[in-house]
């Protein structure tokens, strides 16, 4: 993982910005307004850009394929491990994204300029089948659909046949082991 830092492609100011943002978070009682700044300055650095080529040009890119990486293992995790939380940064990256396009702060003064900005801004950099990295994990996350859906995913919880054991993610429990824990609670 030593390398993956080593190598985390930072494009113009996003390393002084992430450590402006470090700053702030680790100096208490600093000003709320400029964490928030400095944060969504960071975001816009990551979300609003086009890659074409090298995909791992793309920090946020980047983060995701080191994310892929199953330590123990030693290998790429599986779709079925993975697309979860390809999903969970696909979210926060659109919701910080819509805060950086319309900030909620402001939204009490914002109108159609402001709304035709964002649209105009989602369909270059937040949708699919652009050159952006968010287009790119939206092409992984379908990917990754198609790859759970003919997974044949099984249960977590299975009964044998003879309903004597248990398995809970493939660990066979016998049914004497919960019958005994009833009368140890």
């Amino acid at each position: 993982m030593a390398d993956a830092c080593r190598l985390f492609p930072w494009k113009d100011d996003q390393k002084a910005l992430a450590k402006q943002l470090w700053s702030l978070m680790q100096t208490p009682h600093s000003d709320d307004s400029a964490r928030t700044d400095t944060l969504l300055r960071l975001i816009k650095s990551f979300v609003f850009v086009t890659v074409r080529g090298d995909v791992f040009s793309s920090g946020l890119l980047h983060f995701l394929a080191v994310l892929s990486i199953d330590e123990e293992m030693g290998r790429l995790r599986e779709a079925n491990d993975f697309s979860y939380m390809l999903a969970g940064v696909v979210y926060c990256t659109r919701i910080f994204a819509v805060e950086a396009i319309l900030p909620s702060a402001e939204r009490d003064c914002q109108g159609e300029d402001d709304d035709r900005r964002f649209l105009e801004t989602r369909e270059r950099y937040l949708a699919d089948g652009g050159y952006s990295p968010m287009s790119k994990m939206l092409s992984l996350l379908a990917y990754g659909k198609l790859i759970a859906r003919n997974h044949g995913n099984q249960g977590t919880v299975l009964w044998d046949s003879g309903n004597k054991t248990v398995s809970l993610h493939g660990r066979k429990i016998p049914v004497a082991r919960f019958k005994g824990l009833g009368f140890r609670v």
